[in-house]
């Protein structure tokens, strides 16, 4: 039996209750493998009980934590069930109800609760051996940055169940975005989804950090350097946007973006006959790949937002497990970076802040004080769809104000929050609030291909990281991240697997 997933904890209300003795269990539950070590699924526990004499119609299991729970419905004949969609590194306690009608109105409850954790996610990096040095490459010329998108049924037979790569190369004349096709046929496997090919003479060129020229120096382009990025197709639209965070000539970071030339192909956004856009005028006012603004900063006029200084290593969020695709729905949020280097809403160098999608623009979230909602210390979120309203979200955590804030030496491991949708508004969309809070969020356990535990130390250099999942099974979960063994060697984008999902 599965679990009905997430909703209010009340039931309806009973004209008749009495107590049985249920003998209520719950437990940890599934066996999942590596290197010869066995860990319980993170995200399902497994609950049995003794029926009750009496003629019953249904049971009713709840599995509650702090602030949200999941009820499950079981057939009048089980005595067992498997409860799914639950949170990682989470106690719940878990109580029963029998059904002696199918309404439901009376009901017997099971005399005592039961109390079992979730175990907490483990992802094993793919390679070999115990060292970034064997760790295996997703494209060879990786370097750093990646973001990978699924292509559905909305894109046409010839590219439905593919995965198609944008990142930012090694090599000095290719740097900025630059497209990955899969090796395999298909995307729909861990393994499939595991190796890509690199594709020149598309996407973007960041020119003035690798050439600097007069024509720079002279630009008032808001793109001088392009950093991270997000391919969202639109639905119903044929076309996939292309968000990119980059630094103006004001030395302003923002989050911009183009609309492809190709469709959902998504590999030119040149509009003219050239297939990538490559030269500063491109980027300029006017240019061909002039972007458009996705969010602004303090100084940007009616496109700008208040006390923002710089936006940074974003994600936006949105239902993919149903379709990649979006449809563009108000009230879909987006997770990014900022900073304040006097203090003014956070001490610490990296802060996760919010905006949300009102059909016409991004709308940084605010509090009463002026400034944007944030996760104090929480860098690069990556939020990921489970199912439903329901996200979780990943991010590196920095541990106190003015820290290192070189990725490769600062000590940031990754944690995660999840998102409680009904605690807030409507039901169906994520508030910042929704949010569990920061002093809640879980550890997450790397380990490497040989089984060993990474320390804090090394999982912190795992960096501006995404994560899908490749097929239909959302709880089969790959993550494409940047890896470097040491500061003197160049970073690679490598990859890791969720364990025990």
């Amino acid at each position: 039996m599965r679990s009905l997933g997430l909703v209010s904890l009340l039931f309806a209300s009973a004209r008749f209750a009495a107590a049985w003795p249920a003998d209520l269990k719950a437990s940890r539950t599934g066996e999942f493998t590596h290197a010869g070590k066995s860990y319980a699924s993170s995200s399902i526990i497994r609950v049995q009980w003794v029926p009750p004499e009496a003629a019953v119609t249904s049971f009713r299991i709840t599995a509650a934590d702090r602030r949200s729970g999941v009820r499950a419905v079981a057939a009048p004949d089980s005595s067992a069930i498997d409860i799914e969609l639950l949170k990682a590194g989470t106690e719940y306690r878990v109580s029963i109800q029998a059904c002696l009608d199918a309404e439901c109105t009376e009901t017997l409850d099971g005399d005592e609760s039961a109390v079992v954790t979730t175990e907490l996610e483990h992802w094993r990096v793919q390679g070999a051996g115990r060292s970034y040095n064997t760790a295996a490459r997703v494209v060879p010329d990786g370097n750093v940055g990646s973001y990978a998108m699924r292509y559905g049924p909305w894109a046409g037979p010839e590219l439905d169940g593919r995965i198609q790569l944008y990142y930012n190369p090694m090599q000095r004349e290719e740097k900025g975005i630059k497209i990955g096709e899969l090796v395999a046929p298909k995307g729909d496997t861990i393994e499939s989804a595991s190796l890509f090919r690199g594709v020149s003479g598309f996407g973007l060129l960041r020119v003035c950090d690798q050439q600097p020229s007069a024509a720079c120096a002279a630009s008032r382009s808001l793109a001088m350097n392009l950093a991270l990025f997000q391919a969202v197709p639109l639905a119903g639209e044929n076309k996939v946007r292309l968000y990119f965070e980059a630094q103006g000539f004001d030395g302003r970071t923002r989050i911009l973006y183009l609309d492809s030339q190709d469709g959902y192909l998504g590999r030119d956004f040149h509009p003219g006959t050239p297939t990538i856009c490559a030269a500063i005028a491109d980027y300029a006012p006017g240019g061909a790949c002039e972007p458009a603004l996705a969010i602004g900063v303090d100084i940007d006029g009616a496109r700008g937002n208040a006390n923002l200084l710089n936006a940074r290593q974003f994600k936006i969020f949105y239902p993919a497990q149903d379709s990649w695709a979006w449809d563009q729905a108000v009230g879909t949020a987006l997770w990014f970076t900022t900073e304040w280097p006097n203090g003014r809403c956070s001490s610490y160098g990296f802060n996760a802040a919010y905006a949300v999608w009102d059909g016409a623009r991004w709308a940084v979230q605010y509090q009463e004080n002026g400034c944007p909602k944030i996760l104090a210390g929480a860098q690069a979120p990556m939020p990921v769809h489970i199912a439903g309203a329901r996200y979780k979200v990943y991010f590196n955590k920095h541990p106190q104000p003015g820290g290192v804030t070189n990725p490769q030496t600062a000590l940031k491991p990754m944690r995660m929050l999840y998102a409680d949708p009904e605690r807030s508004g409507d039901a169906a969309l994520v508030e910042f609030e929704d949010w569990e809070p920061l002093e809640d969020a879980r550890q997450i356990r790397y380990l490497w291909p040989d089984g060993t535990l990474l320390t804090d130390a090394e999982h912190s250099l795992l960096d501006d990281y995404m994560i899908l999942a490749p097929g239909a099974n959302p709880r089969e979960l790959i993550m494409y991240s940047n890896m470097s063994a040491s500061m003197q060697q160049p970073p690679f984008i490598g990859s890791a697997v969720l364990v025990n999902p």
